[in-house]
């Protein structure tokens, strides 16, 4: 199983790559929006079906006042965050957003441990960062997390932090890899 998920991975970098660069556009029937938060620059994803309105918020590192702007002027209802890893420029408006959606929250279970810590880790920065409530669930490689008519599917792909993911839309050639692939790296 690992290395199907490490061949899809390397296969999809180059459609990454791309569809990570397209912003606030609706790619046929789902509204794909990137939020880049924080002074580290931090992709967060607004993602969600066009009909019914279902979406998810993948990443809300910083800035959640942004980011549920962008939730509501989009009339999103959101059926969950993700988190591809723990990290606390990935994770420090999970709180607000989590507090102000009523989403639940889900991240990789090896990566839980950084959830209380994100305010210690961003000071050592000179950042801020509010920690994060526990997850409602875990995520899991082969998951499948859904919202309208879309799927995420969840690779578990450890290495940058140790419970990191990629997800992964198949129907719409979309792979979103938090810090596990950079651009140009």
């Amino acid at each position: 199983m690992r290395a199907t998920s490490i061949c899809i991975l390397l296969l999809l970098v180059c459609i990454a790559m791309t569809a990570c660069t397209k912003s606030g556009t609706e790619r046929g029937d789902m509204i794909f929006e990137t939020i880049v938060v924080g002074e580290l620059g931090v992709n967060c994803y607004l993602l969600a079906d066009s009909d019914t309105k279902e979406g998810v918020v993948i990443d809300p590192g910083a800035e959640p006042e942004r980011i549920l702007a962008a939730v509501k002027s989009s009339g999103i209802k959101m059926t969950a965050v993700l988190n591809t890893h723990g990290h606390f420029d990935h994770i420090g408006a999970n709180r607000k957003v989590v507090e102000a959606s009523g989403a639940p929250l889900r991240i990789h279970k090896e990566d839980e441990p950084f959830l209380s810590r994100a305010a210690t880790s961003a000071q050592m920065y000179g950042l801020r960062a509010q920690d994060s409530p526990a997850p409602s669930a875990y995520l899991a490689e082969g998951d499948s997390v859904r919202f309208g008519n879309h799927e995420i599917k969840v690779i578990h792909i450890p290495g940058h932090s140790p419970g990191g993911c990629c997800f992964y839309l198949d129907k719409e050639g979309i792979l979103l890899s938090g810090d596990s692939l950079f651009a140009e790296s």
